[in-house]
This record gives C-alpha cells, structure tokens and sequence, in this order.
C-alpha cells in the first residue's frame, strides 16, 4: 500500500553530529519537524483515541531561499 500524508506534524529535538575523529565525536542538537504517513504496516501510532492510524514519521525537507 502507498503511505498516505496527514496533518499529523511534530519537533523533535536530536543530535546531529558535526565532527567525528576515532575517539570521540562532537555533536549539537538540532531541531526537526517531521510529518506523519499512514500506512498500515508502519510501527508509530498517531491520532487520538478513537482514530488511531499506523505509519511512519519522516523528516520534513528544509529549503532556504
């Protein structure tokens, strides 16, 4: 089945990493909007109690003008 697009939009904050050497890394946390796409073999859940959908969240491409 195709996933299909929702309204279902949310930030999540992650770190992103920014320089990697073999014993250690540097990191900074990022913040990212991703959006909702039901499906029925995805593992997330969104909705609210009496329409629960299954799907995946994905990350909203950033454009800057």
């Amino acid at each position: 089945m195709i996933p299909t697009l929702t309204m279902h939009l949310r930030f999540i904050t992650r770190d992103e990493i920014i320089e990697q050497t073999a014993t250690s890394a540097t990191a900074k946390k990022v913040r990212v909007l991703q959006q909702f796409w039901a499906h029925p073999d995805g593992k997330d859940a969104a909705g609210d109690m009496f329409r629960l959908q299954m799907g995946t969240w994905r990350d909203v491409p950033w454009e800057a003008e």
